[in-house]
C-alpha cells in the first residue's frame, strides 16, 4: 500500500512539473495521451509516448535521438516481455 501511494505522489509531481514547464505541445500530446487511456501496452500507445518524450528532448535542447533508441530504453527492445 505505501508503495501505491509513493508511486502515485511521484506521478502527480511529474505531471504538474510537465504542466507547468512543459510547452503548450508537450502537454496538449501528454494530455492527449492520457485521454486515450495513458496506456504503454498497445505498440500505439508507446508509439505516443515516445513521442511526447522526444519533444520533450528537443524543447530541452538536447537534439534527436534514434526512435530505437528511445524506445528501448523506456519499454524494452520490441518483442521483449518488457512491452507485453
Amino acid at each position: 500500500m505505501r508503495r501505491k501511494v509513493k508511486f502515485w505522489t511521484l506521478a502527480a509531481d511529474a505531471k504538474t512539473r510537465i504542466v507547468i514547464y512543459g510547452s503548450k505541445r508537450v502537454v496538449e500530446e501528454l494530455s492527449r495521451f492520457v485521454a486515450d487511456g495513458g496506456s504503454l501496452v498497445p505498440t500505439e500507445g508507446r508509439d505516443a509516448f515516445a513521442a511526447v518524450v522526444e519533444d520533450m528532448r528537443k524543447e530541452a535542447g538536447h537534439g534527436n535521438l534514434a526512435r530505437e533508441a528511445v524506445e528501448n530504453l523506456l519499454f524494452g527492445p520490441r518483442g521483449s516481455l518488457a512491452t507485453h
